[in-house]
């Protein structure tokens, strides 16, 4: 999941097309989490960091409670799950 940013073409074509679902990778070094989130059609891959592994679960509860995915419902279920302010970098 702690694909390189140059294979980003290529992590964004593994999924089937129709597979929704999420998959999340944690790094404990780097204290960084990447979330790979699809709905068949859209894909979004958010990394945060610095995240300690049970701030990780608790965005997972987040995002497990999406009941549609848009980029922006995403990001909002993040900032749910961290208390304090959150910078958004695109």
């Amino acid at each position: 999941m702690m694909e390189p940013i140059s294979r980003h073409k290529q992590v964004l074509a593994e999924p089937r097309s129709g597979f929704a679902g999420r998959m999340t990778g944690y790094d404990q070094e780097t204290c960084s989490a990447r979330f790979f989130l699809t709905n068949g059609k859209i894909v979004g891959c958010f990394s945060v960091m610095p995240v300690a592994a049970e701030e990780v679960v608790l965005i997972n509860r987040e995002l497990d409670s999406l009941t549609r995915f848009q980029p922006e419902v995403a990001i909002k279920a993040i900032e749910r799950a961290l208390p304090g302010d959150m910078t958004l970098v695109q």
